[in-house]
Order: C-alpha cells, then structure tokens, then sequence
C-alpha cells in the first residue's frame, strides 16, 4: 500500500506508544470515496473501509430458529482473513473465482483496531417463539454482530444505498447487491464449503 513507514511492532500491543502512534495515520487507500466518517477522527485513529472475509459459520438452528447456545466462531474460520491466517490458493477449493477476499464495511471504522480486521456472513436476527413455523432472512449487512459479551465483529456493507463491493480472491471486483439471496452470500463467504455457485453474482 506504499506505506513502507508504517511498521507495526506485533510483540506489542495496540495500546503501546509506538504502535498508537502507526494506528493514527491516515491511509487514504483504506477509505472508500463515499464514506461519511467525522471529519475530526475520534483518539485521531486511522479510518478504514474494508474487511477481510472470516468466512460463515452458523448462529441461528435452522430448524427451530432459536440461538445456537454458546456458540463461537469455529477454531479455524472457513474464509479466507482470521487470527494468524496463512490461507494459500490451493486451500481455496470452492474456487477463486467464487469466493470473497475483502468487502466494504461502514462499522467498526478503524484499521488498526483488532475487531474490525473482518467481517462474516451472519444469521442473526430477531427470533420468534420457540414453536413458530416462519422463514426467517437474515440480515447481511450493516450492522454489527457479535459472539460474546467482548467478542464483537461487524458486519460487511457500505454507505452506498444498495450495493456493497467486494474483491475476489482471483484479484477482481464486484458490486453485491444487498438484496442478494442469503444463501449465495454464505456461499460466496466461504473458501471450502462445496456449494454449487450456479448463477452470476
């Protein structure tokens, strides 16, 4: 990203002087154009706009649409960006072509905060009763989700009205409706879940 000064002590942790330091500078690649961040950053922390993808895992039981208990994400996430990832194109078997590297995120706007390095498919929502017969659709975008009480992640989306763009691990890019099936997007999240991507996205 041409930022050869920004250099990051990883035996440190965030809060330490020197990489508070790195954390505040603004890298204007990160920021889409269309963002509407303050214009006066909060602790003067560096904006981003874009997620890794983490993947899909499950929070919701299909069948009774009740939460999962206890559920966390899974010790080796089915995308492509988690903790101390090393993701290779051979591990991407659901192709390159059909699975999400980076996505827009309008939440959690800073690059060197921990929590907002990716961003998941998820499935929660509102639920009904435990004996209610209703299709529920999940809500893909815009809004944060979380795991835990101190485990936060956020969602993918963007402050275009109706789409959200995307890069793909083969290198292109490509404007995701937000209206697009739930499915295909759990589909297009994961690296090696063996779905059949059958239709154009």
């Amino acid at each position: 990203m041409d930022q050869g000064t920004v250099v990051l002590d990883f035996n440190k942790t965030r809060n330490d002087p020197y990489n508070w330091k790195m954390i505040q500078v603004a890298i204007e690649s990160y920021v889409c154009p269309s963002a509407s961040y303050p214009s006066a950053r909060p602790e003067n922390l560096g904006y981003a706009s874009y997620r890794g993808n983490l993947g899909w895992h499950a929070t919701v039981d299909p069948v009774t649409h009740q939460q999962l208990p206890g559920q966390t994400l899974p010790g080796v996430p089915n995308g492509i960006f988690y903790q101390n990832s090393q993701v290779n194109l051979r591990d991407v078997t659901d192709g390159t072509t059909q699975t999400f590297l980076f996505g827009e995120s309008q939440l959690g706007p800073y690059w060197g905060d921990c929590a907002s390095c990716c961003s998941y498919a998820n499935d929660e929502h509102p639920l009904p009763a435990a004996n209610a017969r209703i299709t529920i659709t999940p809500i893909n975008f815009d809004l944060p989700h979380w795991r835990t009480a101190n485990n936060k992640y956020y969602s993918f989306g963007s402050f275009h009205s109706d789409v959200v763009n995307f890069t793909i691990v083969d290198g292109s890019v490509h404007t995701i409706a937000k209206n697009i099936d739930s499915a295909m997007f759990r589909y297009l999240c994961t690296r090696n879940g063996r779905e059949a991507i059958t239709i154009s996205f």
